[in-house]
């Protein structure tokens, strides 16, 4: 491991935050990682579905962190007596995989049993490459989510226990020719066609997050109250529609729960995202409902 990345006489990586202690680091890490992969569910990242792509995501969901986010790696990494591919020839390896991809039209007009035959092969070889010094799961779990998106399937990771999953991955890299098809099983658990808007976060997170990823603030006619407590409940899923007539429509579900709550967002006037931002924090700790009061917000009795 090259002592580049490491903070000298340590294995902990260098990172933002200037941790050392790699407990602490692993928190630090998996949250803002987390609050950054919730932030592209409701806004995914638009590219070509080569390198560029997936080096986007990982700067996105590592720049609080990382230094290196979106870098690809300047040494060479393995894993239990397993090294990946040698970083001079990444890039030519991610070329050749990447204008394959491109020549497949991206597994478009495929069945669900090509996508997953096709999606796993491609896994397999992106795990090879791992191009970025940490992160690399994480980032391709979602460049999968968006390559399935764009092919007309919904990609749900937590239709298969982690364990299973990573077993998978970890054969099929080592030997294709013998566990490919394992990896190929776990594609078909985890796909189905597309029929839907949904945003299901890898982990459930609270609703205060999920109104910052939009515009507006719950209106006060909403048959809904949304109370402190609600901000602070997980949603398992949500989907949130454009404005219409200047309106945005917010429907989630929390976890554990059949039912799905629909409400109108207002955008109050005068108020940044920041400010907004602030004030669901505010409000997740105080009691009450929350509403917009014109011209601003505040907390029901």
């Amino acid at each position: 491991m090259s002592e580049a990345y490491l903070y000298p006489g340590t294995n902990v990586l260098v990172n933002l935050a200037g941790l050392r202690d790699q407990e602490l680091l692993d928190i630090f890490e998996r949250n803002r990682s987390a609050l950054r992969l919730m932030e592209l569910q409701a806004k995914p990242i638009q590219g070509n579905f080569d390198l560029k792509h997936l080096q986007t995501i990982h700067k996105h969901l590592f720049q609080d962190v990382y230094p290196f986010a979106g870098n690809i790696r300047t040494t060479n990494i393995g894993k239990d007596n397993f090294w990946f591919s040698d970083y001079p020839s990444i890039q030519f390896k991610a070329n050749n995989i990447f204008t394959s991809l491109k020549d497949e039209n991206h597994f478009k007009h495929t069945t669900l049993e090509q996508f997953a035959n096709k999606a796993a092969a491609l896994y397999s070889d992106l795990n090879y490459l791992d191009p970025f010094r940490e992160g690399n799961g994480r980032s391709t779990r979602e460049y999968f989510r968006l390559l399935a998106k764009d092919a007309g399937y919904e990609l749900k990771w937590s239709n298969v226990p982690k364990e299973q999953y990573m077993d998978a991955v970890v054969k099929a890299t080592d030997n294709p020719a013998k566990h490919m098809s394992e990896l190929s099983a776990v594609f078909l658990k985890c796909i189905k066609h597309d029929s839907s808007e949904w945003n299901t976060p890898e982990h459930p997170i609270p609703l205060k997050d999920i109104l910052k990823l939009a515009e507006g603030m719950p209106a006060i006619h909403n048959s809904l109250n949304i109370t402190s407590d609600m901000l602070k409940q997980p949603v398992e899923r949500f989907k949130i529609e454009p404005p219409g007539k200047g309106k945005e429509k917010l429907q989630f579900q929390f976890q554990g729960s059949k039912d799905i709550h629909k409400v109108t967002l207002e955008k109050p006037p005068f108020m940044t995202a920041q400010m907004k931002n602030q004030w669901l924090e505010i409000a997740a700790n105080n009691v009450g409902i929350i509403q917009i009061r014109s011209p601003g917000i505040g907390l029901g009795d």
